[in-house]
């Protein structure tokens, strides 16, 4: 994230690197703690002991953190990237794609075949247990 910061003129890169080492970590394992404070407290056998959840955390503070800040140095100090393609600050007009480029076609398409294969295993489990026949 440093180097792509660095790429768009990004002059607080201490601030980047930290918010890359906290932000989604920190929301994933707060959400991870807030399920598992509540398994605990429903006595479900699957909670997390507060060991493993102490062992994880001192992982992420004492592994995962100070490796971002070695991958942010490194990049921050590599050379920036170079885009192939100058950005024109004259405004143009967009052209509109053409339908089948639309979202909704392309939502609707790669919808249809898990569909169709789950359907289909449907069909057959549905058909076999209709006819008494079992495999």
């Amino acid at each position: 994230s440093s180097r792509l910061y660095k790429a768009f003129r990004g002059r607080q890169w201490q601030l980047c690197t930290i918010l890359t080492a906290s932000l989604f970590p920190g929301m994933a394992f707060c959400t991870f703690l807030f399920f598992n404070i509540i398994l605990f407290f429903m006595n479900v056998a699957i909670a997390v002991p507060l060991l493993d959840v102490v062992i994880v955390a001192a992982m992420w503070c004492c592994v995962a953190t100070p490796l971002v800040f070695l991958g942010a140095y490194f990049g921050y100090k590599a050379d920036v990237i170079e885009f192939p393609t100058v950005t024109s600050t004259i405004a143009r007009k967009i052209p509109t794609p053409p339908a089948l480029l639309h979202p909704m076609v392309g939502m609707t398409v790669t919808g249809i075949v898990p569909f169709a294969a789950a359907y289909v295993e449907f069909f057959f489990i549905m058909t076999s247990l209709r006819m008494d026949q079992f495999y």
